[in-house]
């Protein structure tokens, strides 16, 4: 594992910004996966060996485990809902552990899209999650030199002021708006404890 690029994603997921804290954990997310381990079976490691670091806090060295840990697929880090495509056109929210969650259809091109859609979301809800923030989905227009909206995307905006709005998907607005109304009864019924009033 390339420990420099590690480190990078760590001090990326320490920032006050939320737009690079979710960059780092995205980008750990990723080197895990590079060495056939989740991110989420790399935490709970790490929280089973608590007592190895707090017994030697200023030794780095200990931050490397002596033997791999035993991985097991599908493990939710806790607290943090997954989103999931288990089959084309439909997302899945699976709470703490459970094996299976609350499964919606995506409609139009929505549905093709499923994996950006569901990486978006998942970004959006990390962020509720680690800022303790609640959210709303919005649309946003883009718009040309001429004032005509060339796109509009379907953005995560939250309640604690100074956090970034996160993009779950772009398209032209009747798809875009077709998702939100998909998403946004997603996250009431799903994710009550996350939903904007």
């Amino acid at each position: 594992m390339d420990k420099s690029l590690l480190e990078k994603y760590l001090k990326l997921m320490g920032s006050a910004n939320d737009s690079d804290a979710v960059m780092g954990l995205r980008g750990a997310q990723s080197l895990c996966q590079s060495e056939s381990v989740t991110l989420d079976n790399a935490l709970f490691y790490a929280v089973d060996h608590i007592d190895q670091w707090r017994t030697h806090p200023d030794k780095t060295e200990n931050r490397q485990p002596a033997a791999k840990a035993a991985v097991t697929p599908s493990v939710n880090m806790s607290g943090v809902p997954e989103c999931r495509v288990p089959r084309p056109g439909v997302l899945e929210i699976v709470r703490d552990g459970n094996s299976a969650g609350d499964v919606y259809t995506l409609p139009g091109e929505a549905a093709r899209d499923a994996e950006t859609i569901a990486a978006g979301l998942k970004d959006a809800i990390v962020a509720a999650v680690i800022n303790k923030s609640r959210f709303k989905l919005k649309l946003s227009d883009i718009k040309n030199g001429r004032g005509e909206v060339t796109e509009t995307i379907l953005q995560a905006e939250y309640e604690r002021p100074g956090m970034s709005p996160i993009q779950v998907w772009a398209n032209n607005r009747g798809e875009v708006g077709a998702l939100a109304t998909v998403l946004r009864k997603l996250v009431v019924n799903s994710l009550p404890e996350l939903a904007a009033t």
